[in-house]
């Protein structure tokens, strides 16, 4: 060591500046204690959150595997299509049914009326 570095220098502080420099310590001091507690918080929190996301994205695959089984178990798109298609042929053939039942009953009637005509007829020529 040379001499300069090893010279002590001292310096007079005044009492009332030696305090408040003290003070002005301690003041950082709670500042950063402060600081810490927050950040300690911070990390607590932040852990939580990065748990429950976790544990959100496993529900959200859970759905996801659920919903993927239930549309498994639907009918395909071909599947549907045939099924509206026998629908619509079912709905066709009971239109028809409908109508032939229709033309019978008209039928029937003009059966009665050209049996009832004909029936007049005899008696007519009968009398």
């Amino acid at each position: 060591m040379t001499e300069i570095e090893s010279k002590t220098v001292h310096v007079k502080i005044e009492p009332s500046q030696a305090i408040q420099s003290k003070r002005a310590l301690l003041e950082m001091e709670i500042s950063l204690l402060n600081m810490l507690r927050i950040f300690e918080e911070f990390r607590t929190v932040r852990k939580e959150e990065t748990r429950q996301e976790e544990e959100a994205r496993k529900c959200i695959k859970n759905f996801e595997s659920e919903i993927e089984k239930l549309l498994g178990m639907l009918p395909q798109k071909e599947e549907k299509e045939k099924i509206e298609e026998e629908f619509e042929v079912e709905e066709k053939e009971k239109i028809e049914v409908e109508k032939k039942k229709k033309a019978k009953g008209i039928s029937r009637k003009k059966r009665f009326e050209l049996e009832l005509k004909e029936i007049k007829q005899r008696l007519e020529a009968l009398a």
